[in-house]
């Protein structure tokens, strides 16, 4: 009885030493599964991983092209922009300086379409006739108190008295003078209109203009011509020849254009000749007067 009690309670023993071993067996076949399964995964993953390295790298080298391509870009437009600033700015400047010169046109057709009723009452109170005990001629206010006129006007006085427009006389004392260039430089006590000189090198052939002054004592008379040229070359000096009747008592008075302004003082005409006549350039004028301040 007891051996038989022996023998089952071995052979359970064997029967579980077999169930664990088949339960090890299958136990070590799952976790060598299991670690193959992990191994595959694990490289699956390296694998992934080197993949979105890889892409990582080509991201950034994309991200660092389209970088440099926008800062080309951006510098390329910012360069573009400043041209067209430039360009935009010149064009501007051209046509600034195209309305001036058209304004400038349009003035210069409305005077040469204009008489000389409104020039000649603004200038004539700046005209006055030059006497001496010796001659007269005519003269014109360069300053508020001095007046230029021809120095043949002057020559040899011991006396100048000048007369204004309104009839006003006063006595005048003489600054300087340039027998070369026939001009006077007088001065007196008071303060009146003056005119100013044209530029030289603007004066045209053609232009009109006209002769203020005393010709063979009528006071203040006023004669119209034009400009025949402006750089007259007469014994190697310039002068204004022009088509406005002068007679003695001109001499020294002023060349006005429809600006005002003094293109020259008259000096002489060509005797037995009309319509030939001849003034100091007004650049020789200016000169004279600098020369003496």
């Amino acid at each position: 009885m007891n051996k038989q009690h022996s023998n089952t309670t071995i052979n359970l023993l064997i029967i579980l030493s077999v169930i664990l071993v088949i339960g090890l067996g299958i136990s070590q076949y799952q976790i060598f599964n299991l670690n193959e399964n992990l191994l595959g995964t694990q490289q699956e993953i390296n694998e992934k991983l080197v993949d979105i390295n890889s892409n990582l790298g080509s991201l950034k080298q994309t991200d660092e092209i389209l970088t440099n391509a926008i800062d080309d870009q951006g510098e390329y437009f910012n360069t573009k922009l400043g041209e067209s600033a430039s360009e935009i700015t010149s064009v501007r400047q051209q046509l600034s300086e195209a309305e001036q010169r058209l304004g400038e046109q349009i003035e210069n057709v409305q005077i040469q379409n204009q008489d000389f009723v409104g020039v000649i009452n603004a200038v004539i109170d700046s005209v006055v006739i030059v006497r001496t005990d010796k001659a007269i001629g005519s003269g014109v206010f360069v300053d508020s108190n001095k007046i230029i006129t021809n120095e043949h006007v002057v020559r040899d006085a011991s006396v100048i008295q000048i007369e204004t427009y309104s009839g006003e006389k006063i006595w005048a004392n003489l600054i300087g003078i340039s027998s070369e260039d026939d001009l006077a430089l007088l001065e007196i006590n008071g303060s009146f209109d003056y005119l100013k000189f044209a530029n030289s090198d603007n004066v045209q052939t053609g232009e009109k203009v006209i002769a203020l002054g005393s010709p063979k004592g009528l006071q203040f008379t006023v004669t119209e011509g034009i400009v025949s040229n402006p750089k007259q070359n007469v014994n190697g000096k310039l002068f204004v020849q022009h088509s406005v009747a002068i007679n003695a008592g001109n001499s020294g008075g002023p060349l006005v254009n429809l600006k005002k302004e003094i293109v020259g003082i008259n000096t002489f005409k060509l005797s037995n000749s009309e319509g030939l006549g001849f003034a100091i350039r007004g650049d020789t004028v200016r000169n004279f007067i600098n020369d003496l301040e």
